[in-house]
């Protein structure tokens, strides 16, 4: 399992974890959309492994009510 994704010198997380944790609470990616008013575009970025701020890694973190080690690797 690739942990990190390197695309020049830049270095990714990869989210792996949050859908698993999604898929495990049945969440729906529709609805996490709607509850926590991010924007489909960021959750296109996490699907592929990309940039997101790390106020979104909060909101994620608040909505699921886990830490950031738990949704990333």
């Amino acid at each position: 399992m690739e942990v990190i994704k390197e695309v020049g010198k830049m270095i990714y997380p990869n989210y792996n974890k949050l859908f698993r944790l999604l898929e495990h609470r049945n969440i729906q990616q529709k609805r996490l959309i709607e509850d926590t008013k991010i924007a489909g575009t960021t959750l296109q970025n996490l699907r592929h492994n990309g940039n997101i701020s790390t106020k979104t890694i909060g909101t994620l973190c608040d909505y699921l009510h886990v830490h950031p080690n738990d949704i990333m690797d």
